[in-house]
């Protein structure tokens, strides 16, 4: 049985980890969630991606059977390591990745989500990083993107408890951009989609690049690659064709769309 369960409908892949039954994460799912997320960057018929869960849980977080035989500290950064390929790797994604978070969202499961460029959580939403309970620390990232979703007061306070919170929780703290039933929570995040793949794939790819790069950098560095992206998408030939059509009042016909 896959881990990863990969569809694709009018440009928006679906992934959905799909470990029966609450989506514990392995090393093997994560190395297929990083292929099936390398494949869907080089199809050129993907232009969003959606992340979610099968059954009643988007994840409940790393085995713990995984974790209790890691026999030196130097093994235990490499697993770390390894699995922030996966987290560098959403980051990095030139498509935008949207994650659909339902029930128990947990551990290296909210990092995962963490790691999307947007989220959007059914009521039932529960998330947590409980991995202090267990006399550790996130490995996927949650110390570092926790910090710059929520700021440091309200990612200390669900790092250091270790306790979940609920959906309005999250959405007052910013850490989903929206909460609904969880019936319309996957029709809404694939809608999504399907209204961003409309738009031109290149200047996607650029806006994403000028807010996860920019936020690396100083403002002034942040500033100047945002001109530099600025110049290289007015001088495409989708950004005259949007021009002319706009003034045509028409629907523009865009190459890289």
């Amino acid at each position: 049985m896959p881990g990863v369960r990969r569809s694709i409908e009018r440009g928006v892949a679906r992934l959905a980890l799909s470990r029966p039954p609450h989506n514990s994460i392995s090393g093997a799912l994560l190395r297929e969630l990083r292929a099936a997320l390398q494949s869907c960057c080089r199809d050129e018929a993907v232009r969003a991606i959606v992340l979610s869960g099968e059954g009643p849980d988007f994840s409940l977080g790393i085995d713990v059977g995984e974790l209790a035989d890691v026999p030196s500290a130097e093994e235990g950064e490499r697993l770390s390591q390894e699995a922030q390929k996966l987290t560098r790797a959403l980051l990095a994604c030139p498509l935008p990745v949207i994650a659909a978070m339902h029930g128990r969202c947990l551990g290296a499961g909210a990092e995962l989500a963490l790691a999307c460029h947007l989220r959007f959580a059914a009521e039932d939403l529960r998330f947590g990083q409980p991995e202090i309970k267990l006399s550790v620390i996130p490995g996927m990232g949650g110390t570092q993107l926790l910090p710059r979703v929520v700021g440091s007061g309200a990612a200390l306070e669900l790092l250091l408890s270790g306790d979940p919170v609920d959906s309005a929780h999250a959405l007052r703290i910013g850490l989903v951009q929206r909460v609904m039933p969880a019936e319309a929570l996957l029709p809404f995040c694939l809608g999504l989609g399907r209204r961003l793949a409309r738009h031109s794939k290149p200047a996607v790819a650029g806006m994403l690049e000028a807010v996860q790069q920019g936020l690396q950098l100083s403002l002034a560095d942040g500033l100047q690659l945002e001109a530099r992206i600025f110049g290289q998408r007015m001088a495409s030939e989708d950004h005259q064709e949007a021009c002319r059509a706009f003034l045509e009042r028409r629907p523009p016909e865009l190459k890289d769309r």
